[in-house]
């Protein structure tokens, strides 16, 4: 048994004196670089910043003004017109503002039709000096309601919005040319 043990120990010996084998690497698939998206930036991936300030309108305070400053448009019409024509009624509809003067002080058709006339002029101008833009689209009408003081006529007349910025712009500067654009209707009292 020694002798088996001894032809051990020097096989041993041998196998770790002996040259180490270099070890050749196992291949692998090689790596072919492909190309690499790279996302532009856009505006809607990464947004700019703006120094731009967000206006905010207060709808509710807006429409709040605008009901107070019409509350003192019809006060005011009223507290003109009370004493010299008898005004009894300035109101305001969704699309319409009513005048309604019952003690005119004139005595025909025509004077009443005349006056009218001066009181929308006149009207339509403190409109505009209230900046009630409204006041000049098609769609809003202006109704002058007269009575003469004697109850023997009445003129009701409608006046679009559009002929409403036509006598504030000059574009209409007559009795004439007023009643061409607008709707007046005459009632004689049957005494």
């Amino acid at each position: 048994m020694k002798k088996a043990m001894l032809a051990l120990s020097i096989m041993l010996v041998l196998v770790a004196c002996a040259p180490t084998q270099p070890v050749t690497p196992t291949p692998y698939p090689t790596y072919t670089p492909y190309p690499t998206y790279t996302p532009e930036p856009t505006s809607t991936n990464t947004p700019e910043p703006t120094l731009t300030p967000t206006i905010q309108i207060d709808i509710a305070a807006t429409e709040t003004k605008l009901e107070i400053k019409k509350d003192f448009f019809s006060d005011e019409v009223i507290r003109r017109f009370n004493e010299a024509m008898g005004c009894v009624l300035a109101t305001w509809e969704e699309n319409t503002f009513d005048v309604v003067c019952v003690m005119v002080p004139v005595d025909t058709e025509q004077e009443l039709i005349e006056i009218a006339y001066k009181l929308t002029y006149g009207l339509a101008n403190q409109m505009l000096g209230m900046e009630f833009d409204f006041c000049f689209t098609k769609e809003f009408t202006f109704i002058a309601s007269l009575m003469n003081s004697d109850e023997s006529w009445a003129v009701r007349a409608f006046t679009p919005g559009d002929v409403l910025k036509m006598l504030v712009d000059k574009q209409v500067d007559s009795v004439e040319g007023w009643r061409e654009l607008v709707s007046v209707e005459s009632i004689k009292a049957d005494n």
